[in-house]
């Protein structure tokens, strides 16, 4: 029984601690990198034209067609 607090306790600690870290994924990247990710989530005719937004909201490209592409995690 106590292994299996310890075990949540450790699990949750470490959920705390990526999720306060999220935001700060797109500092190395710059800004053509993560037009390139946002876009990666769609297909071309779709993200070719769409606004690109970044993670905190910031626009990054204007786009044409009424889609908006928003970037995730990027790979590490």
């Amino acid at each position: 029984m106590k292994m299996k607090i310890l075990i949540s306790l450790f699990v949750f600690v470490m959920s705390i601690d990526v999720y306060s870290h999220e935001g700060h994924t797109h500092e190395r990247y710059g800004k053509e990198q993560i037009i390139q990710i946002a876009m990666s989530a769609g297909p071309e005719n779709v993200s070719g034209d769409a606004t690109i937004i970044s993670h905190d909201g910031t626009l990054l490209r204007e786009g044409s067609n009424g889609w908006v592409c928003m970037p995730g995690s990027p790979p590490q």
